[in-house]
Order: structure tokens, then sequence, then C-alpha cells
């Protein structure tokens, strides 16, 4: 004999294992599809701090390859000025020893009452000593002699010496210095008016026999 059973339950059971086989299911590839994206959030962040890193490491070595080159081309500069002012002290305490320019001013009766110096026609022989060292000498673009008492006596090249904008140079604290102490004393940096190059100015005292000072040189 046959007996009939009821299969409603099983059904239903079934229906309900694969409901939780498929959130199961749901489950772990929801996870698995959070741990890819979060690998490749993590492998970005890495690349970035990485290239980060990278970049900071190059900016540092940049940085200080540039600034040795700045202290380098510094250093240089420096060392050439110094240089260049050395070449001027000498070449006009040198100039202040030739017997021409060491010869006390011979014409101050004829001095401009301006203060434009002498005559261009006098001091011929002390004009060409100062033009000799003035066409052998880059360091110095002029020559300018002055009186004991800081007022212009002769300039060279000539032709500078009536177009002088200051034909008083005793006030200058260089000069003064000069003509208290006899010792070389130098003016600060000045921008040339005329073509702006930077400019500084030595000045030395020529003496007489008995030490005291003569005239000035600049």
């Amino acid at each position: 004999a046959w007996r009939d059973f009821d299969t409603s339950g099983l059904s239903t059971v079934g229906n309900k294992g694969r409901r939780r086989v498929s959130k199961l299911t749901g489950f772990v590839v929801g996870s698995l599809q959070a741990r890819i994206i979060a690998l490749i959030l993590a492998a970005a962040l890495f690349t970035v701090l990485c290239v980060g890193i990278y970049s900071f490491q190059i900016w540092q070595h940049l940085d200080k390859t540039v600034r040795k080159d700045q202290q380098t081309v510094a250093q240089t500069y420096a060392g050439l000025v110094d240089e260049y002012l050395t070449a001027a002290d000498w070449t006009l305490r040198a100039l202040a020893q030739q017997p021409a320019v060491q010869a006390p001013p011979g014409h101050l009766d004829q001095l401009d009452p301006k203060g434009k110096g002498g005559p261009l026609e006098t001091e011929g022989e002390r004009r060409a000593a100062m033009r000799a060292v003035l066409g052998t000498s880059p360091a110095l673009r002029g020559v300018i002699m002055l009186t004991d008492k800081g007022e212009l006596y002769a300039t060279e090249p000539g032709e500078r010496q009536y177009g002088l904008a200051a034909v008083n140079f005793k006030d200058r604290d260089y000069v003064q210095s000069v003509l208290k102490t006899g010792k070389t004393a130098w003016s600060n940096v000045n921008i040339s008016a005329t073509d702006g190059t930077a400019l500084a100015t030595v000045v030395t005292a020529v003496k007489d026999t008995n030490g005291k000072v003569s005239h000035l040189l600049q």
C-alpha cells in the first residue's frame, strides 16, 4: 500500500536554505570586493607616498646643490672683488711713489676759484705719469689729485676735470680720514650715475720728506 507524504514542508525548508546560501554567497562576494578595493586603495596610497618621499628627496638634493652652487659663486665673486680692490690699492700706492707724483703741487696759485682744479696745461710730468698708470691698470678708471686741504688739483683723464659733479672732496669721510691719519682709506661702494657701474674710491696720502701729508691721490 502507498502512503502519501506531505512535501510542502520540504519545499519551504529548501527555499529557506537557498536563501541563506544566497545571502552567504553575497556576503562573501561583497567582502571579497571590499578587500580588493581596499588593496587597490592601499596600493594607490603607498604609490603616492613613495612618490611624495622621492619628490621630497629630489627637492632636498636640488636645494642643497643650488645652495652649494650659490655659495661657490659668492665665494668666487668675493675673491674677484678682493683681487680687484687690492690691485687698485697697490697701483695707487705705486703711483704715489713716483718722483713726478711725489713732487709738491707747484701751481696752487692757479687753482680755479670755482673748485675745478688747476689748468690742464700745467703739471705735464705729473699728468703723464697718471695717464701711464691708467693705460696699464684695468682697476682704475681715473686718478684725482687733491691738495692737503682736500681741494681738487688735477684729474686724469684731463677732459673729466671740469665736468666733475663734486668739486670739493674735503668733506667726504674717507678723505678726512686720510688727512687726519695719513693712512689709505676706502669709500663705500657707490653706483655710477653714467653707466650704473659699482664703484669704490681709494685714497692714499703722498707725504713729504718729513712725513707730513703733502697731497692726496684717489
